[in-house]
């Protein structure tokens, strides 16, 4: 995900565990280039969703990489019980973890940010619904 210099000042602020931010020039379709753009990356994943209240792939097994499993997750729910044991300063922003597709999730206190009264291009979707 691309980000701009005033979330990264936001988020760098914050001190996002696992967050590295990359300097990044987006070129439109025009060749003009913005050169005000990061580009977040996670150097780990946090697996916090519920294997018993989730809706995932249980019928095939995990795909196993680097001593990891990875699920195919349907329907997200979390588990509470992990999530409680960590500050909530340091569970903001992250990438999911035990899953294929690792979504970014971002804590509702964060969400304006990439919001932008629809202006960003990015797409959030609640959990909940997901």
């Amino acid at each position: 995900m691309l980000v701009r210099d005033h979330i990264r000042e936001v988020l760098f602020a914050k001190n996002i565990p696992n967050l590295h931010m990359h300097p990044a020039i987006y070129i439109h379709d025009d060749d003009k280039q913005y050169k005000d753009f990061w580009y977040m990356a996670f150097t780990e994943r946090f697996d916090c969703w519920d294997r018993v209240n989730s809706n995932y792939e249980k019928e095939s097994p995990p795909i196993r990489l680097g001593g990891s499993e990875f699920f195919s997750v349907y329907d997200y729910s979390l588990n509470c019980e992990l999530l409680d044991k960590l500050p909530l300063e340091q569970r903001l922003l992250f990438e999911m973890g035990g899953e294929i597709n690792g979504y970014t999730v971002c804590h509702e206190s964060l969400a304006h940010l990439f919001r932008q009264d629809g202006k960003s291009g990015a797409e959030l979707t609640l959990i909940s619904d997901y």
